[in-house]
């Protein structure tokens, strides 16, 4: 026995040292690209909820809020995203191991839920260098990212003590998630070598890149050595990246040390597509894992077609707007905003779910080929009796009902049903619609007979005043009403519309797509009402109006549906619904004027369900009243 067991001894040595260096192996091309080729196009975006400021308050078990997550994470599924970029941090899991653990498991089944399968971030080198658990620090007013922290921070970078508690951090994660389906990536840190300019100058570590680069090599490893079934990577993002010969030494690192390329690029197409090409020559698979700045020329319509093209994983900046406040651009930080700001320079959605460009969410289903979702709860069920066939595309907007549109000021205010809100766009020229600003500029409170199903509204600027008018009920259809808001600001987009009340005339009947004009000095309000309580007929009524906010006298019958091409209305599923078998429609009025004078009140015509939907005007006649049947 003394003679075999050094033998013995050197054989288990040399078979355990040649399995730790298999397991630090970088993928072979071959790998690499075999495991991207079997994975979908993905698309995303770098995600934080909107309640937190930074990762520690994601993540911290006072503040992880599953609920929300889901919320949010439902909003990106629904456009197709199928990816989110997700930051850790080191002192979450000193704090509390199991814990931290736990809570990942819970994001990660959330995740799977909505069929999303997240890039994990371990280290991070961008803003604040001085984290600390604990109750996070408001969002400074205006300001972009105000209270993201680095990970480690710069106490730990340099206290080469500390980075034993580091490698079982990321070794415990790897290993605990190795051959977890649900992650797509590693990616070990986050822009390693920014020195984040002169925002924390006072406090950023000097020569903070000679401690990145042996850490970096060594966070390589240690999530290597776990053998996970994830590729690593760590991005490039600044320089010039066209050879190897021409990387930073830290970037030759994050080059040589990834099983597949990452990279941000927060430039235009043109440049975007360049350094594309430039890194094809590692024949790996790409990962763009932050690109979209709006204000730095950096668009959804000019990127996600690059990436498409060359099956490049792409995962723009932001996904919610929140405490992060990254709507807001990076010189914030020397300028503070005091409002919104008109351009958003990150995010994709409002916290109520609502996209801040309809024309992205759109592209994004179209490029993902998710089927687009319908935005428009009809008083019934719009079963299609089309024959599926496309004649026609909006070259506008994929979907948009009831629009409306005014000019004041060199202004176009846009609006359209969204039935959550009134939602507001703005643009000097309509052409240039799609890229037009929004603003949700009224959302009901909860709970009251006009929190659901706002349809139609219409923006209108009187006697001084912005007045918005618009339908809405309780989530019951019959409840449907007419209501105003106010605002006395000179922008829309600025004050506040306040909620004036219901604009009724003493029928009270359901109500629905309200419209003003005004002829010969005199206000006049028209709509589509019932003439009881029963859905069967949608008639077009009028009255006067005292002010912007009331009705005057009765209201007068102008329009039933009685001719053949009004009274299309069939409802296949009347006998599953709370609709009747069969509803003849007058909706949507709108007067108009010509040249000379005469007035017209244009109207639809069948249910806006079939394909029998037609349009009907009537013509005022010579000196006639508006608010007489017969004239």
């Amino acid at each position: 026995m003394k003679f075999f067991r050094p033998f013995f001894i050197t054989l288990f040595a040399a078979s355990l040292s040649v399995a730790q260096a298999h397991a630090q192996t970088i993928w072979p091309t071959a790998k690499a690209n075999q495991w991207y080729a079997k994975q979908p196009w993905l698309v995303g975006a770098n995600y934080i909820p909107a309640y937190a400021i930074n990762q520690l308050e994601m993540w911290q078990a006072e503040t992880f809020d599953a609920k929300a997550i889901d919320k949010e994470l439902g909003w990106a599924a629904a456009i197709g995203m199928n990816t989110m970029r997700v930051f850790l941090h080191d002192l979450l899991y000193q704090q509390d191991p199991q814990g931290f653990l736990k809570r990942m498991d819970e994001f990660l089944a959330i995740c799977k839920k909505h069929n999303i399968r997240p890039v994990i971030v371990f280290f991070d080198s961008v803003w604040d260098p001085s984290p600390k658990l604990g109750k996070q620090r408001d969002p400074k007013p205006g300001v972009h990212n105000s209270g993201w922290v680095q990970s480690p921070g710069a106490v730990a970078l340099s206290d080469t003590t500390q980075y034993v508690r580091l490698e079982k951090y990321i070794k415990d994660v790897v290993r605990r998630f190795s051959n977890d389906n649900r992650i797509i990536a590693w990616d070990v840190w986050n822009e390693p070598d920014n020195d984040n300019g002169s925002n924390y100058e006072k406090t950023e570590l000097k020569n903070k890149v000679t401690y990145v680069i042996p850490l970096l090599k060594k966070v390589f490893n240690w999530a290597r050595s776990q053998a996970p079934q994830q590729p690593l990577t760590s991005g490039i993002w600044r320089g010039n990246w066209s050879s190897p010969d021409s990387l930073t030494p830290i970037q030759k690192v994050q080059v040589e040390y990834s099983d597949i390329i990452s990279y941000h690029n927060y430039d235009n197409a043109v440049e975007l597509e360049k350094r594309t090409k430039w890194l094809q020559q590692y024949n790996r698979p790409l990962f763009c894992t932050e690109y979209m700045s709006r204000g730095n020329g950096s668009w959804f319509e000019g990127s996600l077609p690059v990436f498409k093209q060359y099956k490049v994983a792409a995962i723009n900046w932001g996904l919610v707007n929140g405490k992060s406040q990254t709507i807001y651009p990076w010189n914030s930080w020397e300028k503070p905003y005091t409002a919104e700001p008109e351009l958003w320079f990150h995010d994709v959605f409002r916290q109520d779910g609502m996209p801040y460009r309809q024309l992205e969410v759109d592209l994004i289903k179209t490029l993902t080929g998710k089927k687009a979702a319908a935005m428009y709860a009809a008083p019934i069920n719009k079963t299609s009796t089309s024959t599926g066939k496309t004649t026609f595309t909006n070259p506008l907007f994929t979907t948009g009902p009831d629009p409306w549109v005014m000019r004041k000021g060199g202004w176009y205010y846009y609006s359209r049903t969204t039935s959550k809100n009134v939602t507001i766009w703005r643009t000097k020229k309509m052409s240039d619609l799609p890229n037009a600003v929004s603003k949700v500029v009224y959302a009901p409170p909860a709970g009251t007979m006009y929190s659901k199903q706002l349809w139609a509204p219409e923006i209108h600027y009187l006697d001084g005043k912005w007045y918005l008018y618009f339908a809405a009920d309780d989530g019951v259809n019959k409840h449907h009403r007419m209501y105003v808001a106010e605002n006395g600001a000179s922008d829309p987009f600025s004050g506040k519309f306040i909620f004036k009340g219901q604009l009724k005339d003493a029928t009270n009947k359901w109500a629905i797509d309200g419209s003003l004009f005004e002829h010969r000095g005199k206000r006049y309000f028209i709509w589509s009402g019932w003439e009881g309580d029963e859905n069967g007929a949608q008639n077009i009524y009028i009255a006067r109006m005292k002010n912007p906010w009331t009705l005057e006298g009765e209201r007068v019958l102008l329009s039933q549906p009685e001719k053949s091409w009004e009274t299309q209305g069939d409802i296949l599923d009347w006998k599953t619904s709370d609709n009747p078998p069969h509803v003849n429609v007058n909706e949507g009025p709108i007067a108009l004027k010509n040249p000379k004078g005469d007035l017209f009140l244009i109207y639809s015509a069948s249910g806006c369900w079939t394909d029998d939907y037609s349009l009907g005007y009537l013509r005022l006649k010579k000196g006639g009243d508006p608010i007489e049947a017969k004239d």
